[in-house]
């Protein structure tokens, strides 16, 4: 590279380095050829004085007539810039001839490859007196001259020595050109072992360059067998040189436990560093961790930020994210054309992510026109790449006929493919089919088999592996597939409901109901009984209120179902009020008022009053002026019905979970 001495001004302003240029006043009036070089380097970089490269050319020149053997190499290289190659040789030599050193080494590069005129033997001079002025770089220099044969007869062996050369100095770039000459057996016999021993020794002795070309080759098993470990500690040693590239990778290797332990809390770090450096990959790693709470604490509003950081220095992936995110209102703004303007951009930057998110847009007409024929595209495209959503949803496709003709073998073929790379729900499907004998021949058992292995697996999401819980449950209380066994689909069920499926709980219920019918005569005891309903409430609060906990109106719901089902009056009043409001369960008064019932049966006060409430305006039962009297007829003495149902409206949005009620005589209290 160039050597120019007004790139020491540039670093001054930019990262504030002790150096004398830096710490010279500059003299707006020079008499010195030092003081007309200092401001000919302010003038061209615009530190100090505002910005002229006519002056500071006319300030080098003064400078070198003066024999400053810098200002001419500096001059040199300024009309280089400008393109007056004529005028840049000639300072160039004059510099040279002085015995600078960067002088030397920029008139022989400029032969080698600037000259008007290349001319070999003047580069190589000029190349070698670099050497003798001491600047080993000018040594690689003439490997590159000999070894590529620019202006002079290409001569492999000479390029070699001169490499050899260069690399005993620790010119990094040597190394790499030597290494490859004996891996690949450039002009010269091929010697991989020798290529290695080369990059192994710069490696252990702080060549970052080198490292990175190790840790390249055990990840692509290139001239070696491909090896973890290896790749590991390569990347590990040039990341202790600095090395910003080693970084994320280093990070993908420990967030995946690739050749040693995993170490979540040292990749997050590393992909931080990487990123306050300007790496968009590792903004966006970290944008997955921290949305996923992975090796840092969770924080929706940091992922979307460094998704947002990454998608404007142009990663395809995080363009991909940030288009779902406007898609749904994730965060950001619902916004379907910027949705649509940032899955194209990934899209065309051939990121599967993006590929398969414009793909479903056009298949469904959101931020574009609807376009089956370019969805399915867009899809297929995604999917030979072997992208897991994209063959699920092509899967989809195949098996409704949306977009192509129907074909269930498709479906099998996607959704196989697809969860042999992890993808649970085309595990869920594929079941379905074999359930059912879509395309293939019905085989329950491995259907089951399929539900089981996503219902126990620990990596799925828990709406997923709730579903594959409820289709078990389902089969072992129906007798589908298998024989019906109440208990097993006891089990499975119990698990759905743990797991937020919405139906789960009323299906638990029956389950529970249809056992405790076949076996009247061992019930539980009560006091077993009354732990499981109550600890099953505590959760429900817990989901309803968010406390300790995210709130979840559907988590909710299925613990209060588990303790409703279980005879606990507080959670079937709850329940009836999820189900009055929709919230975690399908909107439903006539399941309200069945649970209401059932609460005013076991003389829960605020069950009786809701109860006289709906009977009163024939909501979810038949309006009954008698039952409404009787209701109130149970209420305490001295409770005023009509005050305390306007405290607590049963509008739609207005229930509150329950807490503590009291009465103005009768001290009620309902709780949990």
């Amino acid at each position: 590279m160039p050597s120019w001495r007004p790139f020491v001004s540039v670093l001054c302003a930019t990262v504030a380095l002790a150096v004398a240029p830096c710490a010279r006043a500059i003299n707006l009036t020079p008499t010195t050829p030092a003081d007309m070089e200092a401001l000919a380097d302010a003038y061209v970089s615009g530190l100090g004085v505002p910005k002229d490269i006519g002056k500071a050319v006319d300030l080098y020149k003064k400078a070198a007539e003066q024999n400053r053997a810098s200002a001419a190499n500096s001059l040199g290289l300024l009309y280089q810039q400008t393109g007056n190659l004529k005028d840049s040789l000639e300072w160039l030599e004059k510099a040279a001839v002085a015995n600078n050193a960067d002088g030397a080494l920029n008139a022989g590069l400029a032969y080698a490859r600037r000259g008007i005129w290349p001319d070999g033997a003047k580069a190589a001079y000029y190349l070698q007196k670099a050497v003798d002025l001491g600047r080993p770089d000018a040594l690689h220099e003439l490997g590159m001259l000999y070894e590529r044969g620019r202006a002079v007869k290409q001569d492999a062996e000479r390029a070699r020595q001169y490499y050899e050369r260069a690399s005993a100095a620790r010119v990094s770039e040597s190394v790499s050109s030597l290494a490859l000459m004996y891996l690949e057996g450039r002009g010269i016999p091929q010697d991989i072992p020798k290529g290695l021993e080369v990059l192994r020794a710069a490696g252990e002795r702080g060549d970052p360059a080198a490292a990175l070309a190790l840790a390249s080759y055990y990840e692509k098993g290139r001239y070696v067998s491909s090896d973890p470990q290896q790749q590991r500690y390569w990347l590990e040693r040039a990341a202790s040189f600095g090395a910003l590239s080693a970084y994320t990778p280093l990070a993908g290797l420990y967030l995946t436990g690739s050749g040693g332990p995993k170490d979540e809390i040292h990749a997050a770090a590393l992909l931080r560093m990487a990123t306050s450096r300007g790496d968009a990959n590792a903004a966006a790693a970290l944008s997955v961790l921290l949305e996923n709470g992975v090796g840092v604490a969770k924080d929706d509003q940091q992922a979307l930020e460094y998704a947002k950081l990454a998608a404007e220095q142009g990663h395809p992936t995080a363009q991909c994210v940030m288009a779902f995110r406007s898609l749904h209102g994730r965060g950001v703004a619902q916004d379907e054309e910027q949705a649509a303007e940032l899955a194209a951009k990934s899209a065309n930057a051939g990121d599967s992510c993006g590929q398969h998110l414009l793909g479903s847009m056009h298949m469904r007409g959101q931020g574009v026109l609807m376009d089956p024929g370019k969805g399915i595209q867009l899809t297929r495209l995604a999917a030979d790449k072997g992208y897991p959503a994209a063959l699920f949803d092509l899967g989809l496709y195949y098996e409704a006929g949306d977009g192509v003709t129907q074909d269930f073998a498709l479906a099998r073929t996607n959704w196989e493919t697809a969860m042999a790379k992890g993808h649970q729900m085309a595990a869920i499907s594929l079941g379905d089919l074999y359930a059912n004998g879509h395309g293939v021949e019905k085989d329950g058992a491995r259907a089951l088999s399929m539900w089981q292995a996503v219902a126990e697996d620990s990596s799925a999401p828990r709406d997923v592996a709730a579903l594959a819980a409820y289709k078990l449950g389902m089969a072992h209380l129906e007798g589908r597939m298998t024989p019906a066994n109440p208990s097993e689909a006891e089990r499975w069920m119990t698990m759905a409901v743990a797991r937020g499926h919405p139906q789960a709980a009323a299906s638990l219920g029956d389950i529970i109901t249809r056992q405790a019918a076949k076996k009247p005569a061992v019930p539980p005891t009560p006091a077993a009984a009354a732990s499981h309903a109550q600890t099953n409430l505590q959760l429900g609060m817990q989901y309803l209120k968010g406390k300790s906990v995210p709130r979840d109106d559907a988590r909710a719901a299925g613990h209060l179902g588990v303790a409703a089902h279980g005879g606990n009056a507080v959670a079937q009043t709850q329940l009836a009020v999820l189900y009055l409001e929709g919230r975690g369960v399908p909107k439903s008064e006539r399941e309200a008022a069945g649970w209401l019932q059932k609460a005013a049966n076991q003389n829960n006060m605020l069950a009786v009053m809701l109860l006289a409430r709906m009977y009163a305006e024939g909501r979810g039962v038949e309006k009954d002026p008698k039952k409404v009297e009787a209701l109130e007829a149970r209420l305490p003495p001295g409770l005023r019905l009509a005050e305390l149902l306007a405290t607590m409206s049963m509008k739609r949005s207005s229930i509150p979970p329950i807490r503590m009620y009291m009465t103005r005589g009768g001290g009620m209290r309902q709780g949990y």
